[in-house]
């Protein structure tokens, strides 16, 4: 199983603590081990996250190109 497929129950996961309504995201290292695809589709998740449900995330990366260049 790939990276991607093994962080799905993961990402199901982020769901159900979203519907809690949370003001308050942390994201540690939720990067670490996919491709250039998958991270750009993560953090467009992240930032989509942020802008329109308005919760504050921090974010820990050691990527730093994805939260720089994209940011």
């Amino acid at each position: 199983m790939s990276t991607a497929g093994r962080r799905r129950p993961e990402e199901a996961g982020a769901g159900q603590a979203l519907a809690t309504g949370p003001k308050l995201l942390l994201a540690d290292e939720s990067l670490g081990g996919l491709d250039d695809t998958e991270m750009d589709q993560a953090a467009d998740m992240l930032r989509k996250i942020r802008d329109e449900l308005g919760i504050t995330i921090i974010w820990v990366e050691h990527i730093m190109g994805v939260l720089i260049a994209r940011g």
